[in-house]
């Protein structure tokens, strides 16, 4: 299971708080000599519609984070920050983006194969690290002299991680619902993170339920984000290095291409 993976990985389990496992219906409607054979995993592929026996809600993104160290290392040494400000300035977003996402799969189609639990997250980091990749080659402010240029520099690279990471943070206002088990508790992702809802509320495994209609809609959501996923400090910070920065970002999370002084770098895929 996708917990003691977890646990095994951080090299111990989760002790803070007790996250129930369901009783899958298949061990009640198989014979024992059918459910010798199975491996673990197997009996979600012997019942349609699935069985779906919700993701673990209290799990802390921090801790979810380190599953992709490797990108995040990848990041952080190519945007050139100083490790202090790697952690004052970007940290903050990307924590915040892993309790807001949590462990929500990328797409319905890849609820039940494919990537899999964390999909959204991946995807975002996956996409930062591509977006710091390419501003890294990038030619910043052409038109101005080497001072300024050379002050800009930082912050556009760290709007570019930005907008990549959370260019598809729309997609949890608009493609699906996320509840408790009984339905009645459904989070509002505009009022705070999936984990911190599933605290307040008691939540101890979120279910999802997708929506119709959806397709593309999440696009022209995800700047309404930009205030909650990207923390003050990092948001004055581009801000102030400039207005052109910061409205060229917000512009690439709205689905359309990311420019650095005129030289487009950065669209969505």
């Amino acid at each position: 299971m996708f917990r003691n993976a977890l646990a095994r990985f951080f090299g111990r389990r989760q002790a803070a708080h007790s996250i129930p496992e369901p009783k899958h219906p298949v061990h009640v409607l198989l014979s024992p000599e059918v459910i010798k054979g199975l491996q673990d995993g197997d009996e979600h592929m012997l019942r349609y519609p699935p069985f779906i026996s919700g993701y673990p809600a209290l799990i802390r993104g921090g801790d979810l984070l380190k599953l992709h160290v490797d990108k995040l290392t990848k990041i952080q040494t190519t945007l050139g920050l100083r490790p202090e400000e790697f952690e004052e300035l970007v940290m903050p977003v990307l924590r915040a983006y892993a309790d807001y996402v949590h462990l929500l799969p990328a797409s319905e189609l890849h609820h039940h194969r494919g990537p899999g639990p964390g999909g959204l997250m991946r995807h975002g980091i996956e996409v930062a690290a591509f977006a710091v990749l390419k501003s890294n080659n990038a030619v910043f402010d052409h038109d101005k002299y080497p001072q300024e240029k050379s002050k800009r520099e930082k912050p556009w690279r760290v709007a570019a991680m930005c907008a990549g990471l959370i260019h598809d943070a729309g997609k949890p206002l608009t493609d699906l619902r996320v509840t408790d088990e009984t339905g009645e508790k459904v989070w509002a992702p505009v009022e705070e993170s999936l984990l911190e809802w599933a605290n307040h509320q008691s939540v101890a495994r979120y279910y999802l339920h997708w929506n119709a209609n959806r397709h593309k809609v999440h696009k022209h959501l995800s700047a309404t984000m930009v205030d909650t996923l990207i923390p003050r400090k990092t948001r004055g910070w581009i801000m102030n290095a400039g207005q052109d920065i910061y409205a060229s970002m917000v512009n690439a999370i709205s689905g359309n291409s990311m420019q650095m002084g005129g030289q487009i770098f950065f669209g969505r895929e």
